[in-house]
């Protein structure tokens, strides 16, 4: 059995909005429940990269995090809002792909935004996304 989430984890509850860069509280519940990993909707940039890399770094730092998988986010430009998810993706705390193996079986784990999606995602001026087809073919491919 593999719990995987699709992403908008941080859909901006008032609990979520209250605590998400000093307890990251989604993520840590998430981990508790045994997620295998989670990727990005377009809620997760909500408040921003930069907010977003501090909450994930925040679970991270206390051990409470899923494998966040972030196949098509494009962070290298040199934009400061970006910096902290480009440390997280430079340690492997996010990641373009994850293989789970059970059961003797090896699960390749993608998390993919989606064109329509991008559309309504925050901070675009910052972070990009690359064609989420061709990334799956590229990623399916090494």
């Amino acid at each position: 059995m593999l719990v995987l989430d699709a992403g908008d984890f941080s859909m901006q509850t008032a609990f979520g909005a209250a605590i998400r860069e000093t307890g990251a509280a989604e993520l840590q519940v998430m981990h508790a429940m045994g997620y295998d990993a989670t990727t990005f909707g377009n809620h997760e940039f909500d408040l921003g990269p930069d907010a977003l890399g501090v909450s994930i770094g925040t679970a991270c730092d206390v051990g409470r995090c899923p494998p966040v998988v972030a196949s098509n986010t494009d962070c290298s430009a040199t934009d400061p809002a970006l910096a902290s998810l480009q440390q997280l993706f430079a340690v492997g705390r996010l990641r373009r792909h994850l293989v789970i193996e059970r059961g003797g079986i090896r699960f390749g784990i993608l998390g993919l935004l989606g064109d329509e999606a991008t559309l309504y995602t925050a901070g675009k001026d910052a972070v990009t996304f690359t064609d989420a087809i061709a990334t799956a073919r590229e990623i399916a491919l090494t």
